[in-house]
């Protein structure tokens, strides 16, 4: 996993928008808590504000705190938690339709994590 790169913006008042872009997209991959559908999402960019910090995906902001994004379940719209993946490449796990599915936390394919769970995805 490559590292991130931080960038500061002024914001009007005194207070710095910081851009934490990551150095590859990272997969997030959680559980609804209503209706337990498996979630997904890919974030390319951290957005801290000061008070509060937002995972961009290709489609939306989400909520970020301490590691964990606060996403919209596809089915029936309630807000749930998801968590990075902890991926680890492996040349010799080749990334297949077990991986795409998987629900866990934890990956160790070609992959690194970036596909763990996408099929999952909104």
């Amino acid at each position: 996993m490559t590292k991130s790169t931080f960038a500061m913006e002024p914001l009007a008042g005194g207070r710095f928008l910081r851009r934490e872009v990551l150095g590859s997209p990272r997969r997030f991959l959680g559980k609804c808590r209503r209706c337990k559908r498996p979630l997904s999402a890919l974030v390319a960019e951290i957005v801290h504000t000061g008070d509060r910090a937002y995972g961009l995906t290709d489609t939306l902001a989400i909520g970020y705190v301490n590691g964990v994004l606060e996403f919209p379940c596809n089915d029936c719209g309630a807000w749930s938690y998801v968590r990075a993946v902890a991926g680890k490449f492996s040349a010799k796990h080749v990334c297949n339709a077990k991986c795409l599915a998987s629900k866990s936390g934890q990956c160790e394919c070609s992959c690194g994590g970036r596909n763990h769970g996408a099929s999952w995805a909104a």
